[in-house]
């Protein structure tokens, strides 16, 4: 059976998690050089990297199951809630990257949190007849993170030795197996090359249709997790721009920049143009021109990864969303002190 008749099948009617009460343990392969290797990718190409959250964020909201269940969950139906999820999100992430991935650590408390999350909104979903949490969905969840970086990483200016795609590969596969993901399911592989066959299926087969034809939540949920998310990344702050980067790294009919790219959906291609600004094709033009070409040599990187550390602030201080949505909103806990 191939992954993908796999996932659209027995992946969607098994649950990732229902019951609060498991046991975290790591697997008998977990690589700590790995682990570490992959971290250490991430902090490498630190500005790319963000740049694929939001991009995969976006792309993940067109499979309409995930869709569903996150609107079910109500938390991001305002820029004020898709804020402070997304925040949220984005701190856990850091925390994984930051920390060692054994018991005690920030990061373990982190998986931790995060698996209770899904085991709790599962029952909750499924109880409201509103489904579940499945397997087919977390495991394409996982494509927010790793998806973009080990598909098309000149796309988005990730550069790295076969041996660091390798690493950073096993600390996903990692962090799917922690958060419950059946490695039957896990996109995840333990080669790269499988990784990657599983990653291009997900494409291929669960986003490509999704966002080609699109449902009609999802143009309104995604502006207002875009909106939101630019209170914390104000780098990726436009709607129909990171639309039309995801779009194009994907392979929709009809999005691409350049001639060389044209994949005979001309006339939709025109469309597409004509519905963006003068300073939206420009805003697509700097970002190709930044990711796919300078971010090549280490010395644009280094200034990019430092441009954005340096936005690292609103972590610390988000005087961004105090000054839009006060105090208690803007400041996000993630790991309930006791």
């Amino acid at each position: 059976m191939s992954y993908t008749k796999l996932m659209l099948s027995k992946g969607s009617t098994t649950p990732c998690d229902d019951d609060s009460n498991f046991v975290m343990e790591l697997p008998e392969w977990a690589d700590e050089r790995k682990i570490k290797m992959g971290q250490r990718f991430f902090s490498l190409n630190f500005n790319a990297m963000n740049r694929t959250f939001s991009a995969g964020l976006i792309a993940i909201f067109a499979i309409p199951t995930i869709l569903k269940i996150l609107i079910t969950t109500n938390q991001s139906s305002t820029k004020a809630k898709a804020y402070r999820r997304y925040k949220a999100n984005g701190m856990h992430t850091q925390l994984t990257y930051q920390h060692p991935i054994e018991p005690g650590t920030k990061a373990w408390k982190s998986l931790t949190t995060i698996r209770k999350m899904h085991a709790i909104m599962t029952r909750r979903t499924s109880n409201a007849g509103n489904g579940i949490i499945s397997q087919k969905d977390m495991s394409a969840t996982l494509f927010v993170y790793m998806g973009f970086p080990l598909l098309f990483p000149e796309r988005f200016g990730i550069v790295g030795s076969r041996e660091q795609f390798e690493a950073f590969n096993h600390f996903w596969r990692l962090i799917g197996y922690m958060l419950g993901i059946k490695d039957e399911f896990n996109c995840c592989e333990e080669t790269l090359e499988g990784t990657r066959n599983r990653l291009e299926a997900i494409r291929k087969d669960l986003l490509l249709p999704s966002l080609e034809f699109p449902s009609n939540e999802f143009e309104s949920y995604t502006k207002t997790a875009v909106e939101g998310m630019w209170y914390f990344n104000p780098l990726d702050n436009n709607y129909k721009v990171l639309m039309f980067i995801v779009k194009r790294a994907l392979k929709v009919p009809g999005y691409f920049y350049f001639w060389s790219e044209n994949d005979g959906h001309v006339e939709k291609n025109k469309e597409i143009f004509a519905d963006l600004s003068l300073w939206e094709r420009i805003r697509i033009f700097s970002d190709i021109i930044i990711y796919e070409h300078f971010s090549k040599f280490v010395v644009f990187r280094w200034i990019f990864n430092f441009i954005r550390f340096a936005f690292g602030i609103l972590d610390i201080f988000p005087f961004l969303a105090i000054y839009e949505f006060g105090r208690q909103i803007a400041y996000v806990e993630i790991l309930k002190s006791r």
